[in-house]
């Protein structure tokens, strides 16, 4: 985030009230693919635009579940990832495409929709899958985010 101290770093361009909106300013010149004008601590700078969001995804090991009681001739095997947004600007996905491989074989959910995750720069958010019927400890899985 561009606070008081990184603006010092960046071009200032103006004094200006605080709370002052940059719409419809422009500055001959500037570099408008890679900044932007901020107004931080009363001053219309040039600063650096903060990278797009972009998701990871972190699997853990496979972990294999017996059902119990009516249910104990089941199986299921679940997944957890943890989706980290790397970049500098908060973003959302919203479809997760999942990867499951078992020895040579590979099957997928294709793209799956779900509710909109939002996540700040570095923020983490948890997601899973359960494969029913599936019971080796041996499966791995990826996970796509979108």
């Amino acid at each position: 985030p561009l606070t008081e101290e990184t603006a010092v770093a960046n071009k200032t361009v103006a004094n200006v009230v605080s709370g002052a909106n940059t719409d419809g300013i422009t500055v001959t010149g500037m570099d408008t693919e890679n900044t932007v004008l901020k107004v931080v601590g009363g001053k219309l700078v040039i600063a650096e635009k903060a990278a797009p969001a972009e998701f990871t995804a972190t699997v853990r090991t496979a972990e294999v579940q017996h059902g119990t009681g009516k249910f104990e001739d089941t199986v299921a095997t679940g997944f957890q990832a943890t989706v980290t947004n790397n970049g500098g600007t908060k973003g959302t996905f919203n479809t997760v495409k999942w990867n499951v491989t078992l020895g040579d074989e590979t099957k997928t959910t294709g793209d799956q929709p779900i509710t909109n995750v939002t996540l700040d720069p570095n923020a983490k958010a948890t997601i899973f899958l359960v494969v029913n019927n599936l019971g080796d400890e041996n499966a791995t899985a990826t996970v796509e985010i979108k």
